[in-house]
């Protein structure tokens, strides 16, 4: 089972803003998509559970085309998306109101529902503030919720679109710890951010440019290229940044450049 994107291109009217985009997202895999401001990123979100409809090109979601009106709603079940600005996608004034409400408009029976809702509030460790006000909470706290509403839904995939951009530090590390439990637990995940230090843990890195995939490979060749991402406009994660200064006064193998804080410790020490 995957979601399969073959030459994809998307216009706004004569404005190309995707142009043959290709790769696959596989059950269970981690799928990192970076890019500048400008890249396409939000609009390839878009494009993979049908809310836009490729200009050319093809989306297929368990080998449904996004194309295909007539099981639209099964590719927006498979694929759930969470955006940027949780306030945008927080329907109800309770958190676990809020969850219930997509299931609800799925016309899911109701005792159904509530097993739905326990279930996605335990992944996002969100249990005990089920019957807090949603205006009370954390930003980390209101995208856990977004996400938690998805997952209620039962997506085999979601795709993040910037989801800590507007986010403290704490409420980043709280959105990335769920999304990794979610990998973890056979959810495909597509995680687009601009904050390349979020990928350390992705399966494979994708580097939108003007629309075009620029470069794709695993976490540790995109993180460590330097030059490539000054390119495009991005600065390779403080850590890698660090260790690759230390490779004149530490033994650090150009193919084994620690990318987390637990990484350069172990690099350290031996």
């Amino acid at each position: 089972m995957s979601i399969e994107i073959k030459d994809l291109s998307f216009s706004y009217e004569d404005n190309p803003i995707l142009e043959d985009v290709t790769f696959r997202v596989d059950s269970g895999e981690f799928v990192g998509i970076a890019g500048p401001n400008g890249s396409g990123k939000s609009t390839l979100a878009k494009c993979l559970n049908g809310i836009f409809s490729p200009t050319r090109g093809e989306v297929f979601v368990d080998g449904i085309s996004v194309k295909d009106k007539s099981k639209q709603w099964i590719v927006r079940q498979t694929v759930g998306l969470v955006f940027q600005n949780p306030d945008n996608q927080l329907v109800a004034s309770v958190v676990e109101e809020d969850v219930a409400f997509g299931p609800e408009n799925l016309g899911i029976p109701p005792s159904i529902i509530r097993e739905r809702v326990q279930y996605a509030l335990e992944k996002v460790g969100l249990i005990n503030e089920r019957k807090r006000l949603v205006s009370t909470l954390s930003g980390g706290q209101k995208q856990r919720v977004a996400i938690a509403g998805i997952l209620a839904m039962r997506p085999k995939y979601i795709v993040l679109d910037e989801p800590t951009s507007m986010l403290d530090p704490i409420g980043r590390k709280e959105v990335l710890s769920t999304v990794l439990q979610l990998k973890e637990e056979g959810v495909g995940i597509i995680y687009i951010t601009h904050h390349l230090e979020e990928l350390v843990y992705a399966d494979k890195i994708l580097l939108l440019y003007r629309g075009r995939i620029f470069k794709e490979g695993p976490a540790r060749d995109i993180l460590t290229d330097e030059d490539t991402l000054k390119n495009i406009g991005l600065e390779i994660p403080e850590i890698p940044a660090l260790a690759m200064k230390l490779k004149n006064f530490i033994n650090i193998e150009s193919n084994k450049i620690p990318l987390t804080v637990e990484e350069m410790v172990n690099v350290i020490l031996n």
